[in-house]
């Protein structure tokens, strides 16, 4: 048996007790977790957390008496003043609508770990397939910043990393996240739209209606135009397109040489659907060397290979640091393999890059 002080505390906040039982019961087989606690309301979480400090909350966005949102604040408030404490850490449970999927957005923007869609019915299989996604992110909120790795690679050290400058302009650019994601997305995007003209393609890893709400939040803080891509759609300057969940994104050149947005329903990749991989290894024939690429927080290690490819056609790629990555798990994969040309804090991203690509400058 583990010892205490490696289990973590987990605090299930849901409207519907089925629910709540069935995910107490799914945690209840792993054996470095344990349930804390278990209620239908966001003020009485709030008791509950002040009588027994939980490691994660598992907070529904919809609830009656204090929404998702507000208990989060409040949850917020609470990290701010103990800050010789570790923060308490929220996975927003999320149904898939529009109205939630929006809420949501706002929760990760505000400070939630991550987020997990939930089934649409209370069934046993259907909630145990939910924890089989929800136990690795209540794990990483353990893990934090910290990759795992086998070997010493003295490349980590970023602080001595030296960047490389890239030879060839871009003609497009290319983004891979997946946790902390969106607020990510928008500290870098608004900067990095106001400097380049050029298309952007992005892969975030969320199910369906979640992206649409995703680029609707976006497009309000850009100087391009962003929304979820669709199958044909032609890819055009001052555009940001962001894969649509439960599929694969791709790039094609038409018959009439332009460019389309193309996307399957393949096999998933790293457990991805979309995946940054694909997308990554679909630019390379099209641009080779005239690529620019970012690698953004997010757990595990989607985007590792597909860098690679880009590496081989001699494209450039730029990674989020580990300060700043709520999980530095996708970015820091990329600096192990020695495939990073720049690792910078996200409000620098954009500017560094126009430092080793001035061609990215509008006119």
């Amino acid at each position: 048996m583990q010892p205490r002080q490696d289990v973590i505390k987990v605090l299930i906040v849901d409207g519907s007790r089925i629910f709540r039982s069935l995910v107490e019961e799914s945690l209840s087989r792993v054996n470095d977790m344990v349930v804390s606690g278990s209620t239908w309301s966001g003020r009485k979480a709030l008791i509950q957390i002040e009588e027994n400090r939980p490691d994660v909350v598992l907070l529904e966005v919809e609830m009656p008496e204090m929404n998702g949102l507000e208990t989060l604040d409040e949850i917020g408030k609470k990290n701010r003043m103990e800050k010789n404490l570790p923060p308490i850490q929220v996975i927003m449970l999320s149904r898939l609508t529009q109205e939630a999927s929006s809420t949501t957005i706002k929760a990760l923007k505000g400070g939630a770990f991550d987020f997990v869609a939930k089934p649409a019915k209370n069934e046993a299989t259907a909630v145990r397939q939910l924890s089989r996604t929800l136990v690795p992110k209540i794990r990483a909120t353990r893990k934090g910043r910290v990759l795992p790795r086998t070997k010493p690679n003295p490349v980590l050290n970023h602080k001595v990393f030296q960047p490389r400058l890239m030879r060839r302009e871009p003609q497009i650019i290319l983004v891979g996240c997946s946790t902390g994601g969106p607020k990510a997305l928008a500290q870098f995007l608004p900067h990095l739209s106001e400097l380049t003209d050029l298309s952007i393609l992005i892969v975030q890893h969320m199910p369906p209606t979640f992206t649409k709400s995703l680029a609707g939040s976006l497009d309000r803080l850009c100087r391009h135009h962003v929304e979820e891509a669709h199958n044909g759609q032609p890819v055009l300057p001052d555009n940001i397109y962001i894969a649509p969940g439960g599929f694969h994104m791709l790039l094609r050149r038409g018959g009439d040489g332009q460019l389309h947005i193309a996307t399957n329903e393949t096999p998933h990749e790293n457990g991805c659907r979309p995946s940054v991989d694909v997308l990554f290894r679909s630019v390379v024939p099209l641009f080779n060397a005239n690529i620019l690429a970012y690698v953004l927080t997010g757990m595990g290690r989607d985007g590792c290979r597909g860098a690679a490819a880009l590496k081989r056609a001699g494209a450039h790629v730029l990674v989020q640091d580990e300060p700043t990555s709520v999980v530095w798990g996708m970015p820091g994969s990329i600096v192990a393999e020695g495939l990073a040309d720049g690792v910078y804090p996200i409000n620098q991203l954009a500017g560094r890059s126009v430092a080793l690509l001035p061609s990215m400058l509008r006119c």
